[in-house]
């Protein structure tokens, strides 16, 4: 009886199961990760700082955009000072856990950026300040 010799010039390996693997993976990390917008008026001009603690977006985070005139921005639409307040106010009673980040444009006047920050005080919504310039 003759014994089959082995030609190891067909011995290719088989990429199937590894091809399969890394499209499985792929498909995960795309269903797993979160897409969001954040909510950042581009208008506002970024300032430039030395060091800053970098707090994101995110869904239990709520965004003031104060522009350099001094107008409100709350999820893409202008606020008065009436308007922020009772918005705040709402917001510290459905969710009193809720940040606030107050975005305000480095060419805005500080009372301007003052009165968001009262208001946060006043409805007792912990929040955090950021001072933008133009880059």
């Amino acid at each position: 009886m003759r014994i089959p010799t082995s030609d190891s010039s067909n011995a290719d390996p088989n990429l199937t199961p590894m091809i399969d693997v890394v499209f499985l993976l792929l498909i995960f990390f795309l269903v797993a990760t979160r897409f969001e917008k954040q909510e950042f008026d581009q208008t506002i001009a970024l300032a430039e700082v030395a060091f800053a603690n970098e707090s994101l977006a995110s869904s239990q985070t709520l965004v003031i955009n104060v522009t350099k005139d001094g107008h409100y921005k709350v999820m893409q639409k202008k606020m008065s000072e009436d308007l922020l307040l009772a918005f705040l106010k709402k917001t510290a009673e459905v969710a009193p856990h809720k940040q606030v980040l107050i975005r305000a444009d480095g060419r805005a006047a500080w009372r301007f950026v003052a009165r968001p920050i009262s208001l946060c005080q006043k409805t007792g919504l912990k929040f955090t300040c950021r001072v933008e310039q133009e880059v």
